[in-house]
């Protein structure tokens, strides 16, 4: 029985994506999705995390999240039964990394 491959990739909606994402990242993604060889592709915009550099200003984080999913969509990206779109901005999401990160930056008690 063989593993299922999966990708697991995505951007941080900080701003509107340009030509350095383009040949960084988006183009290298389109290639592997058309390739054949991977069973998923779980593609994140990570809102939540963008938050952190806008809090002040979160309809910008919205609006950049469409953006990025327009962009997405119109380099090639294409979403069906193998590949998912996904916002983390699901409460549920949240809280669990908020925890791992507020557990993660912990240090183990002196014995």
């Amino acid at each position: 029985m063989s593993k299922e491959k999966i990708i697991l990739t995505g951007d941080r909606p900080t701003g509107r994506l340009h030509i350095g994402h383009y040949v960084g990242s988006l183009r290298r993604r389109v290639e592997l999705q058309n390739s054949g060889l991977y069973d998923k592709i779980f593609v994140f915009i990570a809102d939540a995390q963008a938050l952190t550099d806008n809090v002040d200003n979160p309809e910008k984080v919205r609006q950049n999240v469409i953006e990025v999913a327009l962009d997405y969509l119109a380099c090639g990206l294409v979403l069906n039964q193998k590949h998912y779109l996904h916002s983390i901005s699901d409460c549920r999401t949240v809280r669990i990394e908020f925890l791992l990160h507020e557990y993660g930056d912990r240090k183990p008690p002196a014995t």
